[in-house]
């Protein structure tokens, strides 16, 4: 298996051809320090920052519901559900990055979301709502900390 590195670098050059069914594309980066082991023209897996964006609202990907055209999430209120509307701004492969009413600290259903409705009961798990459940606001939506609300 091949050891993960983070290192940064910049993109030198694009190459103008889009593979479709990866949706991926080959890029010639520069890289600022080169790495023990690495030669030249070696290929490489990389996540490319394209944008970093601050003091931006994360959630669960697994918190979002589609109700006809909107995205909401379900936050608990005096143990009732209160039906929230969100705009997705962004999302990677377990966070999303949303607008709207929802505020930090906010507690957010992940599990058993579907079935809910506005002011039904909800039955909080261990009497107490864990990290994991609250929306933060990260320092940055690349933050690769794991600060955003997960399951």
């Amino acid at each position: 298996r091949t050891p993960q590195v983070w290192i940064e670098a910049k993109i030198d050059r694009k190459i103008p051809v889009v593979d479709a069914s990866s949706r991926t594309q080959r890029v010639i980066l520069t890289l600022d320090k080169w790495p023990r082991g690495f030669a030249p023209n070696l290929p490489v897996t990389a996540r490319i920052e394209l944008e970093r964006r601050q003091n931006v609202l994360l959630v669960n990907k697994d918190a979002l519901i589609r109700f006809g055209r909107e995205w909401v999430v379900f936050t608990v209120v005096k143990n009732k559900a209160q039906r929230i509307p969100v705009t997705i701004i962004t999302e990677d492969e377990r966070r999303v990055e949303v607008k709207g009413p929802l505020k930090v600290g906010d507690a957010v259903v992940v599990v058993g979301n579907e079935a809910l409705f506005p002011f039904a009961p909800v039955r909080v798990v261990n009497g107490r709502t864990t990290k994991s459940s609250i929306p933060t606001k990260p320092s940055s939506s690349t933050d690769r900390g794991g600060t955003s609300a997960q399951r």
